[in-house]
């Protein structure tokens, strides 16, 4: 999702993301799938992976001593909060701050 104050959030919950699908077999593929291999079954999820970017020269945003870009097992109330702090947001770092408390 992208917003016009030029912030992208990416939420994955399918199986490989770091969620509680990672390694769910039913997702991964064969019967009933797409012709890019994945699932056509409804995917549902209690926590997802994100990724947060601005703009595409802007590097991604992960919360102090996180040692990746993407953020994974982030809870479904964690996300709707950060999809609304990120709608609004105003600058990069009161992005960096309010994630680092989000996730906290």
């Amino acid at each position: 999702m992208k917003f016009d104050n030029g912030f992208t959030i990416s939420v994955q919950f399918g199986y490989g993301n770091y969620c509680g699908n990672k390694f769910d077999d039913r997702l991964r593929g064969g019967k009933g799938t797409n012709v890019s291999g994945m699932s056509t079954a409804l995917v549902t999820s209690t926590d997802a992976e994100i990724m947060i970017w601005r703009n595409e020269e802007e590097r991604c945003y992960v919360p102090k001593n996180h040692p990746d870009a993407v953020i994974g097992w982030v809870s479904g109330d964690k996300v709707g909060q950060i999809i609304g702090m990120l709608s609004t947001a105003k600058s990069s770092r009161s992005v960096k701050i309010m994630l680092t408390k989000i996730l906290k």
